[in-house]
């Protein structure tokens, strides 16, 4: 379940009574709710609720990374040059990191509403993703100086944007005393979007690397140029939930912060 997962998230979603019925904010001041902070208190509850929704995704596809590394070392075994079930591996990892990201573009959405100095702008909020909040703390709009973006975060969303718009990457299957056959990737996939991979002749990978055109068994001969895909899959999991609890931790803190701000209380029932 996600409550273990992340119990931040969930004891989030108890602080605003599921942010869905904002039947549940009273004014302090006996007005009426302003219609633009319904509509942000309904962001709150959606977007968390949604990050869960990924959340499980993500763990699904964390299993399914693993069953097929495992079918591909039972199918290289029968055929050492035929193994199917890698393009299954491509699409979990394709779908894992899709979930990835949309957890941290609802994170900021979340973020954006509690955080904003000053009137929230609704058109903004509906187009707020995680590219606009790394904007934003790189112009310095949030007020928290310490408020930054861990390596390895942005490492998972260059990762997305080059799984979901360029060409799958090249593999380098190794064998392992422990776990049989293992899949590599490229750490490129990483490090930089649209990397340069492409067939040239019948049977040769070729990759632009810092201007430097390589063979791919080459270029990930060195160790520090590859990576091993279902263990990286496993840190960048633990990465996200890790910066997603450091998140809603702020989040909540300033949960009240926000209400008083708008003069609300929320009802207990």
């Amino acid at each position: 379940m996600v409550k273990r997962i992340i119990t931040e998230l969930y004891d989030f979603r108890l602080g605003i009574k599921g942010g869905i019925d904002t039947d549940y904010l009273i004014s302090s001041k006996g007005l009426s709710v302003p219609e633009e902070i319904k509509e942000q208190f309904v962001v709150l509850g959606k977007s968390s609720s949604t990050i869960w929704l990924h959340l499980l995704g993500a763990e699904q596809n964390i299993r399914q990374v693993k069953k097929y590394n495992e079918e591909i070392n039972e199918q290289m075994k029968r055929s050492p040059h035929y193994y199917p079930s890698y393009y299954k591996l491509v699409i979990a990892v394709s779908e894992l990191y899709f979930h990835f990201c949309s957890s941290l573009d609802l994170l900021s959405r979340i973020f954006y509403v509690l955080f904003c100095p000053g009137p929230c702008n609704l058109k903004k909020l509906s187009e707020y993703d995680f590219g606009k909040l790394r904007e934003d703390i790189r112009k310095s709009y949030y007020s928290d100086p310490n408020l930054g973006v861990p390596i390895q975060i942005e490492e998972i969303n260059t990762t997305r944007v080059n799984l979901t718009h360029y060409w799958p990457p090249p593999d380098l299957k190794l064998f392992s005393g422990e776990e049989g056959v293992v899949t590599y990737w490229p750490r490129t996939i990483r490090e930089k979007r649209g990397p340069r991979w492409y067939r040239e002749g019948e049977d040769m990978i070729v990759i632009d690397d810092s201007d430097n055109k390589k063979k791919i068994q080459e270029y990930m001969s060195e160790s520090k140029n590859r990576i091993l895909v279902v263990d990286q899959v496993n840190k960048d999991f633990d990465c996200l939930k890790k910066y997603i609890r450091d998140i809603i931790l702020q989040c909540s803190s300033n949960l009240q912060l926000w209400l008083r701000r708008n003069r609300l209380i929320i009802k207990n029932s």
